[in-house]
């Protein structure tokens, strides 16, 4: 199983996708288990910190 997280910023007028905008993380899980499910505590802890450089990049280039 492979979760593909990306982010997207659109204008707030219309349904225009920046340019630039794409994928967060790829978590790679061997099986389709329940117990594979969802993220771990480190990779939820990346995933936000990523996050939140994203939107700071974005709000300065505003």
């Amino acid at each position: 199983m492979r979760l593909i997280i990306e982010a997207r910023l659109a204008d707030g007028d219309s349904d225009t996708v920046n340019d630039g905008d794409g994928v967060l993380a790829v978590v790679e899980r061997p099986d389709c288990s329940l117990a594979q499910l969802g993220l771990t505590l480190a990779e939820g802890r990346s995933l936000l910190a990523r996050v939140q450089a994203e939107l700071v990049s974005k709000q300065v280039e505003w």
